[in-house]
C-alpha cells in the first residue's frame, strides 16, 4: 500500500522544498537521470521527508518499506533523523547498493527503523544511471486494516473564475483522468459558485453549481451538503485561490485510510505556504483563545531541515483553517454545519465547536495562498469583531469584556483619527449587531447585509470632525454598558439556538435547495 511517493515540482517553483540535486535531471515528473558518477539527489526536504513520528502516532502504520525502480549503478542511503529539545540528530540507517542493466524494482525493509523522520539520498556510481517511482509503502507481506475513504473536495468561490477552473483542470488531468493515480475513483469535486459566473456542470466527478452569495459559510456549507448526498467519507474544504500539488491530495487520502480508531473523527489540515515567498510558512495549525488568534509555526523557512522537524511538534492547535482541511462525514452528521457568519471566523467556530476532534497537521501536506496582509477595510473589521463575539459566546460561554471592549475602542478610534468616520461606526455597529442576538444574525439576507455594509463603508458624507469626536465616544460608552448588562443573556441565546442555526434543515431553507 502506498504511503508517500517522492514529489517533484509540478506547481511549485522552489526546488529546495522538494530535493537537493547535484548533476542530475528530473524527467516525466518522477524519474531522475544521473549525468555522472558524482550525481546525487537528496529527498531530506519539506515535501519528501517522511514524518514517521506523525504516521506512527496517528495511524496503524508500523511496518514500512521504501520502494524504488533502479537502473545502472545506484546507492540508496536511508537516514534516520531525530529532533528532541531543539536538537537535530541525523544518522545513516542503511545503505543499499544496486546494479541493474534495466529498470529493476527494489524494496528496502525499514521495519526496525527508529526516530522521528526518514530521509532518502540517492547517489549514482556511474553515469546514465537512473531511478524512478520512489515511495514509502507498507510491504505486501504485512497485513493491515485500512478504511474505505472517499473524498469530496469542496470549494467555495466568488468571481475567481480562472483560479477555480485552473485547479479543477489540475485535479481532472492529474487525478481523475490519470491511470496511475491511486485516488482517481476516490475523489469528487464540488464547487459552490457564489458569484454565478461559471457554467454549471455535473460531469465526470466534477460538480459546479450556482449558489446564493452567502459568503464562505454559505458556500462551504452548500458544497458540503452536495458532497454528503454522495458516498464521500470526508469533506475536504479548500479555498478557491490556493495553489497545490496533486500529490498532496493523494497523501491526504493515504493518511486518512490508516487513522487509528481513536482518531477516526480527526480533522486533517494543510499548512499554508505563501505564494509571495514559496518557502515561507504562514501557519501549520492555528490556535484561537479568549485572548486572540495565533498562527502556529509562523514564518518558518521550510528549506531548512531543523525547521521542517520543528514543524512536526504538536503545540495544541485547536483549529484548522479552511484553505485546506479534511473533515469526516460523521462530524457534520453529529454537529451540523457552519454558523451563518458570512465571512471571518466560520472555520474557527466550527473547529472549536468540535473540540473533541483531534486537529492534525503532517509534514508535506500544504498549499500556497496569498499573504493575508490586505488593505484596511471597515467591513472586514466588522465581520471579524462581530463573529469573534459570536464564536466566543458559543465555544467559551463568556468573553473577557475588557479585552473585547478594548478592541472596539482601539480600532474605532484608530479609524476616526485617520478621518474614516463610517469605518469607525461600522466597527461599533458590529458590537450592537452581535447584541441583537442569533435570531437577527441568522435570519438576515446575508448578501443584502454585505452590500449594505460596503455601501455604508464607502459613504463620503462624514460629519464635521468635532461632531464625529462627540458621536464615537458616546456610541462606544453605550456599547460597553449594553455588553456589560446583556452579555450573559445574549450568550445563552447563542448557545441555546446553536443546533437550530447550524442544521442542514436551516441551511437548505436559507440557500433555497432541497435535501
Amino acid at each position: 500500500m502506498l504511503l508517500q511517493r517522492m514529489m517533484y515540482p509540478l506547481v511549485g517553483k522552489c526546488e529546495e522544498l522538494y530535493y537537493d540535486k547535484k548533476e542530475c535531471r528530473i524527467v516525466n515528473n518522477n524519474e531522475v537521470l544521473f549525468d555522472s558518477a558524482n550525481s546525487s539527489i537528496s529527498y531530506c526536504s519539506y515535501f519528501n521527508l517522511f514524518s514517521y513520528c506523525k504516521w506512527r502516532k496517528y495511524t496503524r502504520c508500523t511496518n514500512i518499506a521504501l520502494e524504488a525502480w533502479v537502473k545502472g549503478a545506484v546507492e540508496i542511503a536511508i537516514n534516520c533523523i531525530e529532533y528532541k529539545q531543539c536538537q537535530l540528530c541525523n544518522k545513516e540507517y542503511r545503505v543499499e547498493r544496486v546494479i541493474a542493466n534495466e529498470y529493476q524494482r527494489i524494496e528496502i525493509d525499514l521495519s526496525g527503523i527508529e526516530g522521528d523522520f526518514i530521509g532518502v539520498i540517492v547517489s549514482a556510481h556511474e553515469a546514465a544511471s537512473s531511478v524512478r517511482d520512489i515511495a514509502f509503502i507498507i510491504p505486501g507481506t504485512v497485513s493491515i486494516s485500512y478504511d474505505d475513504v472517499r473524498i469530496g473536495m469542496c470549494i467555495c468561490t466568488y468571481k475567481r473564475e480562472k483560479e477555480v477552473l485552473d485547479n479543477v483542470k489540475l485535479v481532472r488531468d492529474r487525478i481523475l483522468d490519470c491511470d496511475s493515480s491511486v485516488i482517481r475513483d476516490r475523489i469528487e469535486v464540488f464547487v459552490a459558485d457564489n458569484g454565478c459566473t461559471l457554467a454549471e456542470t455535473r460531469d465526470n466527478h466534477i460538480n459546479i453549481f450556482h449558489n446564493r452569495n452567502y459568503g464562505g459559510s454559505g458556500g462551504f456549507t452548500r458544497a458540503a451538503i452536495e458532497a454528503l448526498k454522495s458516498d464521500v467519507t470526508h469533506v475536504l474544504f479548500m479555498d478557491d485561490d490556493v495553489s497545490f500539488e496533486p500529490d498532496v491530495i493523494e497523501r491526504t487520502y493515504s493518511f486518512l485510510r490508516l487513522l487509528k480508531p481513536e482518531y477516526s473523527e480527526a480533522f486533517l489540515g494543510g499548512a499554508m505556504l505563501t505564494k509571495e515567498v514559496e518557502y515561507l510558512q504562514h501557519a501549520a495549525g492555528e490556535t484561537d483563545s479568549i485572548i486572540g488568534i495565533s498562527f502556529d509555526k509562523k514564518d518558518f523557512d521550510m528549506r531548512k531541515l531543523e525547521r521542517i522537524c520543528a514543524c512536526e511538534e504538536d503545540v495544541g492547535s485547536n483549529y484548522l483553517a479552511w484553505w485546506y482541511c479534511a473533515i469526516p462525514r460523521k462530524v457534520f452528521e453529529q454537529s451540523g454545519f457552519s454558523y451563518p457568519m458570512f465571512v471571518q471566523y466560520d472555520d474557527i467556530e466550527f473547529s472549536i465547536r468540535n473540540s473533541n476532534c483531534t486537529k492534525i497537521n503532517v509534514n508535506g501536506i500544504a498549499v500556497w495562498h496569498n499573504d493575508f496582509e490586505q488593505k484596511r477595510s471597515g467591513v472586514k473589521d466588522y465581520y471579524s469583531l462581530r463573529n469573534r463575539l459570536i464564536s466566543h459566546s458559543i465555544c467559551y460561554g463568556d468573553f473577557l469584556l475588557i479585552r473585547r471592549w478594548a478592541e472596539f475602542v482601539l480600532k474605532a478610534i484608530g479609524r476616526l483619527r485617520r478621518g474614516f468616520f463610517f469605518e469607525a461606526m461600522l466597527i461599533i455597529n458590529a458590537g450592537f449587531d452581535y447584541l441583537k442576538g442569533p435570531e437577527y444574525i441568522c435570519n438576515l439576507d446575508l448578501e443584502q447585509k454585505n452590500s449594505e455594509l460596503y455601501a455604508y463603508n464607502n459613504r463620503n458624507d462624514s460629519p464635521a470632525k468635532i461632531i464625529a469626536w462627540m458621536v464615537i465616544p458616546v456610541r462606544l460608552l453605550k456599547l460597553f454598558l449594553m455588553l456589560l448588562l446583556n452579555r450573559r443573556k445574549v450568550i445563552r441565546k447563542y448557545r441555546d439556538t446553536l443546533s437550530e442555526y447550524t442544521s442542514q434543515k436551516y441551511w437548505e431553507s436559507k440557500l433555497g435547495v432541497s435535501g
